[in-house]
């Protein structure tokens, strides 16, 4: 899963002998049934790429680079990579290179339900877990990896942050913690 703005795509390529000519890739969008859809549609099957080192031959490999054009990719998409390579000699790959992945760029949704909103807690009203619900939507959720919790001070600058473990409150230092138990329905405690 890639959650992130993708811009390119990279690997690797050795055309062993006589030297690399060309590495080109093709990007598919997965429309069901087994089938797929070249992207951008309008555009011609196969794209040459950049690389470095143009000029060796010999057992060398390289690194080649695609930028993604953009706004190329769409959110809930599954997208297929396939690269191939030819040399100097004019052979072209037989066994190509292929990755599939999933674009998912849709936020997952977290809601915390103990500490309740307004109450207040004591040593009479003791506070000892914190719960919540999480929950990934979109048209095709990649699901929910981890959920982490900060506790602060306050809502106005500045804020101390309650480091778990160590037992202590610090200025202006965050500390992330992974919730102990959980994904959709989570708790954590000490």
């Amino acid at each position: 899963y890639i959650n992130d703005l993708l811009t390119s795509i990279s690997g690797t390529a050795n055309a062993k002998l006589s030297g690399l000519a060309k590495v080109d890739v093709q990007i598919s969008s997965y429309i069901g049934s087994n089938n797929w859809s070249i992207v951008p549609a309008a555009s011609n099957e196969w794209r040459e790429v950049s690389y470095s080192d143009t000029r060796s031959t010999g057992d060398i490999t390289v690194r080649w680079y695609y930028n993604i054009p953009g706004a190329t990719l769409v959110d809930g998409t599954t997208y297929q990579v396939v690269s191939r390579s030819s040399d100097t000699a004019n052979n072209v790959d037989v066994v190509l290179s292929t990755t599939v992945f999933f674009y998912d760029t849709t936020e997952p949704e977290i809601k915390i339900s103990t500490p309740v909103m307004g109450w207040y807690y004591s040593q009479n009203r003791i506070l000892n877990e914190i719960r919540g619900t999480s929950s990934d939507l979109g048209t095709s959720p990649s699901g929910i990896d981890r959920v982490e919790v900060r506790i602060s001070s306050g809502l106005s600058s500045p804020y101390s942050y309650y480091w778990p473990g160590d037992g202590v409150w610090r200025l202006n230092q965050s500390s992330w913690v992974k919730v102990n138990s959980g994904k959709t329905s989570w708790t954590y405690s000490e």
